[in-house]
């Protein structure tokens, strides 16, 4: 009688365990990895100790390419897409930054779109893929002809950022729902699941919202982290899985340490003058490097990761050449892009070849931005 009772017990403890795992919890840390901000800090450091050299790509200026803002920057297959929300238009540049094509579509018709708040290059498909703020998407092929719109149902009330997971989910990211991700079946046509929920002050009222994509893609997974928070997660299926964390010790920040209630004013004054590292502005990752920046007794900082030495640099510029500003990305090499007042400011001539000299020196206050490329 004894052991029925026990093995009850142990088989009701079991569901009550399962019941309670929600979407979106993981119990599968996998590695943290320990920054000491007080004794790593550096102020300056050099390229060279990363990079061999840096090169510069000059965007194309011509009256049907000028860029008004960057407000996200893809390579895909060669080539760069340049999300221009001012104008509604997605700019297409080759390799070497001549100006191919661009996506302008802004209308009410068949094919057009109102809105742009992101876009995505599908990489099941290869088209071009264009989101509305209400979760309304048009596809165009590499041509910049319309191919289909899909839309979310209406009970999705807002959308800033989305990537497929595969060729027939998508998961959306949103800063003003509570419930931040939501997963979508485009086959099916129906929400999969929302989860990952935040309270809706923290938009509201703090400086802690994403001003890019949360998600990057890595060896085909699909990674997501938030700016307020020192985790990163990969998407399995549809949930998240702790992937690792950036340890700072004491100055470690959570928005859970935050009062509730407080004016927009209240939270910027308290994390200016915090001693936490917040606001993550990027993650990224290579087979050599995990990169990350964030905010740090009100200073930007940027931190490489060797993934094989455990190493890390931590810095807030170069001696010459410049740290990461603005779109930063991986593919063969590290990318960044700045306006031509930006880089007249970070980037030493002489860290420069030849060719990049010439164009550093013809560049103008009137110039599209330059891609910055740094060669391992």
């Amino acid at each position: 009688m004894n052991n029925k009772i026990l093995v009850c017990c142990l088989l009701v403890c079991l569901c009550i365990s399962c019941s309670s795992k929600q979407k979106g919890s993981n119990t599968n840390i996998k590695k943290d990895y320990f920054i000491d901000l007080e004794k790593k800090v550096k102020g300056e450091m050099s390229y060279l100790d990363i990079f061999k050299r840096i090169e510069l790509i000059p965007l194309e200026t011509s009256n049907e390419s000028l860029i008004n803002s960057i407000d996200k920057i893809l390579r895909f297959n060669g080539k760069f897409y340049i999300l221009d929300k001012k104008q509604h238009q997605v700019l297409i540049f080759n390799q070497n930054g001549g100006f191919e094509k661009k996506i302008n579509k802004l209308g009410r018709g068949p094919g057009e779109y109102q809105n742009i708040q992101d876009i995505e290059i599908n990489r099941f498909t290869n088209n071009i893929e264009v989101m509305e703020p209400w979760g309304v998407i048009s596809v165009f092929d590499t041509l910049g002809n319309f191919v289909e719109k899909y839309r979310l149902p209406p009970s999705v009330r807002a959308v800033h950022y989305f990537i497929h997971i595969n060729k027939d989910t998508i998961v959306f990211y949103t800063n003003s729902e509570k419930n931040r991700l939501t997963f979508f079946s485009k086959t099916q046509n129906r929400l999969i699941t929302k989860y990952h929920e935040i309270p809706e002050w923290i938009s509201r009222n703090t400086p802690l919202n994403p001003s890019r994509s949360p998600f990057f893609l890595y060896k085909d997974t699909i990674n997501f982290y938030e700016v307020f928070a020192n985790n990163v997660f990969y998407i399995k299926g549809c949930d998240l899985k702790l992937k690792y964390s950036w340890d700072f010790g004491k100055h470690n920040f959570s928005y859970k340490d935050l009062p509730e209630g407080k004016s927009v004013q209240f939270y910027k004054d308290f994390l200016i003058n915090s001693e936490y590292a917040f606001n993550f502005f990027y993650n990224i990752e290579n087979e050599k490097y995990i990169v990350t920046s964030f905010i740090f007794n009100n200073r930007p900082y940027s931190l490489l990761l060797d993934k094989k030495t455990k190493t890390n640099f931590l810095f807030n510029q170069f001696k010459k050449g410049t740290a990461f500003f603005g779109n930063c990305f991986f593919d063969k090499g590290c990318y960044t892009v700045m306006d031509t007042r930006k880089l007249k400011v970070f980037i030493e001539p002489e860290v420069l070849d030849t060719k990049s000299k010439n164009i550093f020196k013809n560049l103008t206050i009137d110039s599209n931005p330059t891609i910055v490329k740094y060669h391992y």
